[in-house]
């Protein structure tokens, strides 16, 4: 195994699971480049990374820069046996500035407005032991109603 590959390998350590292992992982920003997609060719990004949300979200700058939504599982046990439950809103505030429940999605009424990212830890602490979804807005979009009862993202003027 060559050094950058060992610098991307992401440890799973999961509820009830007594041996550890590695799981090669490549960064979004490589499987970008070595498929030759742009970062505007991606609609949003879907990650269910067991507690490693925070590495899945360092690999693809490129994508957030960009504008690229991400659409993250948010399971605060799994971010605490990581040590990351109190650093992911950090990071996530770098690139998002918001984000909606799965439950905000699925309804008939539009969305005007998301959650600021300072929300974010007390949503997760309210959260407890449980499980949602969660979909993050890039910085400099916002939600806008139409007159069918859907939400777009659009960027701010």
């Amino acid at each position: 195994m060559t050094n950058t590959e060992q610098e991307h390998e992401v440890k799973f350590i999961g509820c009830g699971i007594r041996e550890e292992i590695q799981v090669f992982a490549e960064p979004l920003n490589h499987i970008l480049r070595d498929c030759d997609f742009k970062p505007e060719q991606v609609a949003f990004v879907w990650c269910d990374a067991e507690g490693c949300e925070a590495k899945v979200i360092e690999s693809g700058t490129s994508l957030w820069l960009s504008g690229v939504p991400i659409y993250l599982e948010m399971y605060p046990d799994m971010l605490r046996l990581h040590n990351r439950l109190r650093a992911l809103p950090e990071l996530i505030g770098t690139f998002f500035d918001g984000y909606l429940e799965i439950a905000e999605l699925h309804t008939q009424t539009p969305v005007e407005s998301f959650h600021p990212i300072s929300e974010l830890v007390g949503f997760m602490d309210q959260l407890g032991s449980g499980i949602t979804d969660l979909l993050f807005i890039p910085k400099g979009f916002k939600a806008i109603p139409d007159r069918n009862g859907e939400t777009h993202l659009r960027e701010k003027p």
